[in-house]
């Protein structure tokens, strides 16, 4: 994982206490959550090679790809709804002296003040209400890329995702022929897109730790002992993610 982020992450782990479990595994791994992991490595790919001089982040929770797009001197607007990350992310950018500055808002009413080359919405768009405002609101801010991660309509429901984390959301994905078409009409053409397999159910199912807790083994270790594993395993599906792939990332450009 990128040295800034294991960096930022050492700061993360000292605000929040966390215990030597979790801080070697995030050590090791740089992202907590399989869907992060594969979120950041495919956003992380299609930016590379785009030449662009300012970045909005719009729900960026902890803020991997803000620390990331910062640490490459790129000015960037990190958004989400969370205080708590948003902290964590502004403590780091003081420390680190990064270009990035942070702004708590509820999506579902964006409020922009300027345009910018690159903005970047992953694992948010299905949480919105008014999905079709967001997107117009996106491209009238937008001047070069757009890079758009979302749920596809083929995702299938788990059942202990469900029970577990309660989670409406998992409910509603997307058809990527539609959302072309709906990105054309606001002015976009899609340059590259990339299905992957997130394994968002183990990351839910182990904050319970349903099997490993009955042996006497809490969360932290639980996830510890668990992660290598499925990553490797979801790096092995993600092989053939044009089959197993539940989400998908696109990036757009401006016409």
């Amino acid at each position: 994982m990128i040295k800034a982020i294991k960096k930022y992450y050492e700061l993360v782990a000292d605000r929040r206490q966390l215990g030597l479990a979790a801080r070697l595994y995030m050590r090791i791994f740089g992202l907590p959550a399989l869907g992060k992991y594969f979120r950041f490595r495919i956003a992380k790919r299609m930016i590379d090679p785009l030449k662009v001089k300012s970045v909005l982040d719009l729900g960026c929770g902890q803020g991997e790809l803000s620390v990331y797009l910062g640490s490459q001197n790129i000015p960037v607007l990190s958004v989400d709804i969370s205080a708590e990350p948003l902290t964590d992310l502004a403590e780091y950018t003081k420390k680190a002296k990064l270009k990035i500055k942070t702004e708590k808002q509820n999506l579902n009413n964006l409020a922009l003040k300027k345009s910018y080359d690159l903005v970047v919405c992953l694992a948010v768009l299905d949480y919105l209400k008014d999905r079709n405002q967001f997107l117009r609101t996106c491209a009238e801010h937008t001047n070069k890329y757009f890079i758009l991660g979302v749920p596809l309509a083929n995702r299938r429901v788990y059942k202990p995702y469900e029970e577990i984390a309660h989670a409406k959301t998992y409910l509603t994905g997307f058809d990527e022929k539609i959302l072309d078409r709906q990105m054309k009409k606001l002015g976009f053409v899609k340059l590259n897109s990339k299905k992957y397999l997130p394994f968002n159910l183990f990351y839910h199912f182990s904050k319970g730790t349903n099997l490993l807790s009955k042996f006497g083994l809490g969360y932290e270790k639980a996830v510890s002992l668990l992660y290598p594993s499925f990553l490797l395993i979801t790096k092995i599906l993600n092989i053939f993610s044009n089959r197993t792939g539940t989400e998908i990332i696109i990036l757009y450009k401006k016409i």
